[in-house]
């Protein structure tokens, strides 16, 4: 597998000490159907194959689908968690009590 081209360029993420791609793979993307799916996974891959160690996604694109694929792409590309940077999002996902707004409890959930 390709790994970290000389020319990609990373920088720090505020003073975290986090290390980030300057591009980061959002997985909006949703997968209704198996090759939907397969499609956004390559994807993934490829731009980890190219650089890319910074994802964003969010619990409410395809209902928590777009999460899912994400998860099956790092896990098809066996890279360490520790090497790569994962952001998320958090809104209203269900009709549960728990399910919406910033309580504790939703974030905890939601990460």
């Amino acid at each position: 597998m390709e790994r970290i081209p000389e020319r990609f360029v990373y920088r720090y993420l505020g003073n975290s000490g986090l290390r980030v791609s300057v591009l980061s793979y959002g997985n909006y993307l949703t997968a209704n159907t198996e090759a939907e799916e397969r499609t956004n996974i390559d994807c993934i891959k490829k731009a980890y194959e190219l650089g890319v160690n910074f994802f964003d996604t969010a619990e409410f694109y395809g209902y928590g689908n777009a999460e899912i694929v994400l998860g099956k792409a790092i896990k098809e590309i066996g890279c360490n968690r520790e090497d790569i940077v994962i952001s998320t999002k958090l809104l209203s996902i269900g009709v549960g009590v728990h399910d919406r707004g910033l309580s504790r409890k939703h974030i905890i959930e939601g990460l």
